[in-house]
């Protein structure tokens, strides 16, 4: 989203997912990867093995652009539910700040986000949210929104 590309995140994010898929080349597990890009969100790979999706997120330049998150949080627990894999680890990398619709308020945005997180979470996947460092007493939405979930969530 927007804001991965603030304060070092998204290369942060890319160590992290980079390293975490050398740990899964190790097990042979898949990886399916999501981005969001110029407002849409589009998948890089589905069931790759853990080399080709590590490339492909270290080919991710820029994250700028409006984040429709919630849209994308659907679209991921489809094809999750679809899969019917017992295992998913689903990390998200962004603030949590959704792109809001025509008709939708800022608290419309922040209930329909949780449902829509609790519904991947309730699918069994185990989610880890990277999100920038609020500063000085500044709280992004994924703090709210992981809160009282079984949702990680690692902010720096």
């Amino acid at each position: 989203s927007r804001s991965a590309g603030s304060n070092g995140l998204l290369a942060k994010a890319q160590s992290i997912l980079g390293h975490s898929f050398a740990i899964g080349a190790t097990v042979k597990a898949r990886q399916n990867v999501l981005l969001l890009a110029q407002g849409r969100a589009n998948w890089l790979c589905r069931s790759a093995g853990p080399n080709r999706a590590a490339a492909e997120i270290r080919g991710v330049q820029a994250a700028s652009g409006e984040s429709p998150l919630l849209a994308s949080l659907k679209k991921l627990t489809r094809q999750i539910l679809r899969s019917g894999a017992s295992c998913n680890r689903v990390v998200i990398v962004s603030d949590g700040v959704n792109t809001l619709t025509n008709a939708q308020t800022s608290t419309q945005s922040t209930t329909a986000m949780r449902h829509q997180l609790a519904r991947l979470l309730r699918s069994g996947a185990d989610v880890l949210w990277l999100s920038p460092q609020g500063k000085r007493g500044v709280v992004f939405p994924a703090e709210n929104l992981v809160e009282r979930t079984a949702a990680e969530l690692l902010c720096f």
